[in-house]
């Protein structure tokens, strides 16, 4: 994987984010260059150049919360990878992160193996979702089961779902990357979804895939 990635920790609460440095402190792919109590102070710490690769975006937090740090934090700096950090309970905010530019939501009740394996996830450049987020999606998309998808769209969920970005599915089935696109919107409209979260919440529902 090279040399570790810059983690940030963003989170109002002292006592959490200590325990995920001293956590991290234990991987040997990922560092902690800093820590913010709220939304304000990372845009701080990002203008004033901490590095940063990786950052754990509490969601709720006094001030400028997760999804309006996480659009602003983008726009200074497309690369960062956020993940949504969340008490399970807040899906209300899921989506929202997810239109803000989030690649990974993980519940705060995870534990350090897991919590590792997200990390590392995260940092090949794939995207995460916590077990618990995507059954909470499929219980919220059952009522649009039932949709028809190809041969090909199934492949390209299998892939997605397997952390493939739109381009190594092109690569991996011999397309261009223009039609992958477009099958990824097709099939947005066609199960009624807005995002990979909610399309992947689907398949599994419907039994396409079985696991993230």
């Amino acid at each position: 994987m090279g040399s570790p990635k810059n983690l940030v920790i963003v989170d109002d609460h002292e006592f959490f984010r200590k325990g995920i440095v001293l956590t991290v402190e234990k991987f040997n792919f990922i560092k902690c260059t800093g820590e913010a109590s709220s939304g304000e102070e990372f845009l701080e710490m990002l203008k004033n150049q901490v590095p940063c690769d990786i950052v754990l975006m509490d969601i709720s937090m006094p001030g400028m919360g997760g999804v309006e740090a996480t659009r602003k934090a983008l726009e200074m700096n497309p690369s960062l990878r956020i993940a949504a950090l969340s008490m399970f309970g807040e899906e209300q905010y899921f989506e929202s992160m997810l239109d803000a530019g989030a690649v990974a939501f993980i519940v705060k009740n995870i534990d350090a193996v897991g919590l590792e394996y997200a990390l590392k996830v995260i940092a090949e450049g794939k995207n995460y979702y916590s077990p618990e987020v995507v059954g909470f999606l499929a219980h919220r998309r059952s009522r649009k089961r039932n949709k028809k998808v190809t041969r090909r769209e199934i492949d390209i969920i299998e892939l997605i779902a397997r952390g493939y970005t739109n381009q190594q599915i092109a690569d991996e089935l011999g397309v261009s990357l223009r039609t992958i696109t477009n099958h990824r919107a097709n099939l947005h409209k066609k199960v009624g979804v807005k995002n990979t979260v909610g399309l992947l919440a689907w398949a599994m529902k419907e039994g396409i895939i079985t696991k993230l």
